[in-house]
């Protein structure tokens, strides 16, 4: 009678480990195919190339993007370039509707000086930029460091539409882009490289 006790208890302990076993694998699945989603289809990781944003970002930063977002003025943005692989991050200065005039080193939107924009980003060369008003979903975008950057100002860039932009750089992505690059270059580049 003892004995049946005991291979009942047993049988109910194997019973339960293997529920919590199942359990666990399918807890974990679940994590995993919310990653792949979330970082495939709504947030994009992306590595900064280049000065072009210095004095916020630096070469090698590594950002997330916020997909399917509409850009905002002052937003952080990546841009698609003529190819697949040619992406661009700036900062978007205007939208559909703005008029842009760079004249003596400032950004002007709508007759308005960007103050701001004189005070943390230097002078604003207006290279091949005419006044003029954004139409149709166009998007009129800088690099913050205006003395080094390729950009709306530049006869081969221009602007480009809201359909270009890949996404959008959160604010918590800013606050937390040294702990991010890090985990990139410190964990996440030597696991990869591990598995190569």
């Amino acid at each position: 009678m003892e004995n049946n006790y005991k291979n009942f208890i047993n049988k109910e302990d194997e019973k339960k480990k293997t529920i919590e076993s199942v359990i666990f694998i399918a807890i974990c699945a679940l994590i995993v195919v919310f990653c792949y989603v979330f970082f495939n289809y709504s947030v994009k990781e992306v590595i900064v190339s280049g000065p072009s944003m210095e004095r916020t970002l630096y070469n090698g930063d590594v950002l997330y993007l916020s997909v399917n977002k509409k850009p905002k003025i002052n937003d952080i943005v990546v841009i698609s370039g003529e190819s697949e692989d040619e992406w661009i991050i700036k900062r978007v200065i205007g939208l559909a509707g703005d008029e842009i005039e760079i004249k003596g080193g400032y950004v002007y939107r709508n007759g308005e000086k960007l103050v701001d924009d004189y005070n943390q980003y230097g002078y604003t060369e207006a290279y091949s930029w005419e006044k003029r008003v954004l139409t149709n979903g166009e998007v009129f975008y800088l690099g913050d460091n205006r003395a080094v950057s390729k950009d709306s100002r530049n006869a081969y860039f221009q602007t480009c539409t809201e359909d270009q932009v890949v996404g959008v750089v959160s604010n918590f992505s800013l606050r937390i882009k040294k702990f991010s690059t890090f985990v990139f270059y410190k964990i996440k580049m030597p696991i990869l490289n591990a598995f190569k």
